[in-house]
């Protein structure tokens, strides 16, 4: 009988786990609207700045992304979009091909908004809001 409820106990841990996991994906899933963009003269003092651009990233459930415009640098979204995979405990977009290369982009979440972060030498980087 003891078995059966440590069994129990450690399922329950399991599954509750795994719902939490979810939650934190899910936070992600949906399509994103650019609002703003760090402007940063190389010393550090930037602020982020209001965007008129058009630029969206829809992240599928299934793991993947594409922008409705180039995601290898900030900017308005113009040019070609971007697709490739995102991983929630990395926080990171990945396989992004950028020309010759492929790159690998960070992003957080916080107060509601994706923030993509650039590989840059100084600051830049993009807000964006959920729209749906």
């Amino acid at each position: 009988m003891l078995r059966i409820i440590f069994v129990l106990a450690i399922l329950t841990l399991v599954v509750s786990g795994c719902d939490k996991k979810k939650g934190i994906e899910n936070e992600i899933v949906g399509k994103w609207q650019i609002t703003e963009q760090l402007v940063d003269p190389g010393d550090g003092s930037g602020t982020y700045q209001p965007v008129q651009g058009n630029k969206t990233i829809v992240f599928n459930a299934n793991g993947t992304f594409y922008s409705s415009g180039s995601i290898c640098s900030p900017g308005d979204g113009s040019g070609n979009g971007s697709q490739g995979n995102y991983d929630s405990n990395t926080q990171m977009l990945t396989g992004v091909n950028c020309g010759v290369n492929t790159i690998d982009i960070y992003y957080e979440l916080s107060n509601n908004e994706l923030i993509i972060i650039y590989p840059c030498i100084e600051a830049c980087r993009e807000k964006f809001i959920k729209i749906n």
